[in-house]
């Protein structure tokens, strides 16, 4: 798929691909947004276009998930809400889910969004010293299910 055409302080990627889950279709999408207000906009506006979201072969179910560098507060988060829903929100996660920064947690910057037809069963932030030295967020682990 086509790369982001806009110029990053620090180089960022999306990763989309289908999973085969007998043979049902899931499409997954990863990011890792940009560090700026300016950035996280551009990238999202090429996300949820004809490119990305709204690719007609990005058909439901869909899981969009990564790094979104921004607060669910945050403008970027609601623009997301309006192209798919928020599980963690809807499951009301406390801060027992904050994945940054990794040795000491104390916000949500990493984000899954769903379609519709998706349910997020469950979700875990594993805190071990692996997972505190391998980034500067700990991973998101989520067990989906089709509705």
């Amino acid at each position: 798929h086509p790369q982001n055409r806009y110029r990053t302080v620090v180089p960022r990627g999306v990763l989309w691909v289908e999973v085969d889950l007998f043979g049902q279709k899931l499409q997954v999408v990863n990011v890792h947004l940009g560090l700026t207000p300016q950035e996280r906009n551009s990238q999202v506006k090429v996300l949820t276009g004809p490119e990305w979201l709204s690719h007609p072969d990005c058909r439901p179910p869909v899981a969009l998930c990564g790094d979104f560098n921004t607060l669910p507060s945050s403008t970027i988060h609601k623009q997301l809400k309006n192209a798919l829903m928020d599980e963690q929100e809807k499951l009301k996660f406390g801060h027992n889910h904050f994945t940054f920064p990794s040795k000491l947690p104390m916000v949500r910057f990493d984000h899954i969004f769903v379609s519709p037809d998706l349910v997020v069963e469950e979700e875990l932030i594993p805190r071990t010293k692996l997972t505190g030295a391998a980034s500067d967020h700990l991973p998101l682990v989520v067990r989906l299910r089709l509705a």
